[in-house]
């Protein structure tokens, strides 16, 4: 009989530049809005866009991923404000060809990866890096498991985990 193994981990993240990107669109065109009030009624339209893009984004400050993995299998979401959820990446262990710390000397600085990165805040956790062909991409998943979701990577990908 075969039993499955299933760990869930959740992960408090900074939210990317995007995020910043899009507050400083919501105040550039409710500023820019202002003014054009008086001389034509587009800048009530500007300043109604601002405000819809800031209340709309601002809960993406509180952003968490959340790691799942399930027999060898890892799925990352993100989850915005503790209400949207996002799937990220899914792949498979079997798949990764190596498994280092992330700053690690054996990841080639030549080689052209995709970089994905699901890290924490504050970066207290062991930070590792999964480095895999995904889709025909040379990949870098970026991740900070904890002890019991480093077991079950360890656990499924025994012979490619190294420094760890």
């Amino acid at each position: 009989m075969l039993s499955d193994t299933y760990v869930e981990q959740s992960v408090k993240a900074k939210p990317g530049a995007g995020y910043y990107l899009k507050m400083i669109l919501a105040i550039v065109l409710i500023v820019v809005g202002i003014p054009l009030i008086a001389l034509f009624g587009a800048g009530l339209f500007l300043i109604a866009a601002g405000i819809v893009i800031l209340i709309y984004y601002a809960g993406d400050a509180r952003l968490e991923y959340e790691y799942t993995l399930t027999n060898g299998g890892v799925d990352i979401a993100a989850i915005y404000n503790a209400r949207r959820r996002k799937e990220k990446l899914q792949f498979d262990l079997e798949n990764v060809t190596m498994i280092v710390p992330k700053d690690s000397n054996r990841i080639n600085p030549q080689e052209k990866y995709k970089i994905y990165s699901f890290l924490s805040k504050a970066g207290e956790g062991q930070q590792i890096a999964l480095i895999m062909d995904l889709n025909g991409n040379k990949t870098m998943v970026l991740m900070e498991p904890n002890e019991r979701s480093m077991e079950h990577i360890k656990t499924f990908a025994k012979n490619k985990c190294y420094d760890i």
